[in-house]
């Protein structure tokens, strides 16, 4: 069951990631019960490994093409599919993934900077952030 082919030297990357991704919509296509949210789930896949800086719903349906993200919300929150049949195929893509020697894992945990405004006024106080920063904050 390998999902991601191996690269032979006249693919791109592009053309490697089309392939792994094809083999992959394959494998977990029984899980949806709608060929829509079948496809809607490929592309918010496709979104969410996007160079879009931010991943929330908007930026993800317009890395994809969409004009709203009414159907990612959709599809995450109220579309009928198999959620344990898919958790477990991807568990099993992963596991596979990961047993290759030249297999690397990255866990990235980022978070994102807010702003908060206070009064103008309000006294100053030291926190650190969930990057690990220390911000001066207006207490409020």
């Amino acid at each position: 069951m390998a999902f991601f082919p191996p690269e032979s030297p006249s693919s791109s990357p592009e053309e490697a990631w089309t392939t792994a991704l094809d083999q992959l919509s394959q494998q977990i296509r029984q899980h949806f019960i709608r060929s829509e949210s079948h496809q809607r789930a490929l592309a918010y896949m496709q979104g969410l490994m996007s160079g879009a800086s931010r991943k929330n719903g908007w930026q993800v349906a317009e890395e994809v093409g969409e004009a709203t993200p009414y159907g990612m919300q959709h599809l995450l929150d109220r579309a009928k599919w198999d959620c344990d049949g898919l958790r477990d195929a991807l568990r099993a893509y992963v596991r596979e993934m990961l047993a290759a020697p030249n297999a690397v894992l990255v866990i990235d945990e980022t978070g994102f900077l807010k702003k908060r405004h206070a009064p103008r006024g309000a006294p100053f106080r030291m926190k650190t952030d969930s990057m690990g920063y220390t911000v001066k904050e207006r207490s409020q």
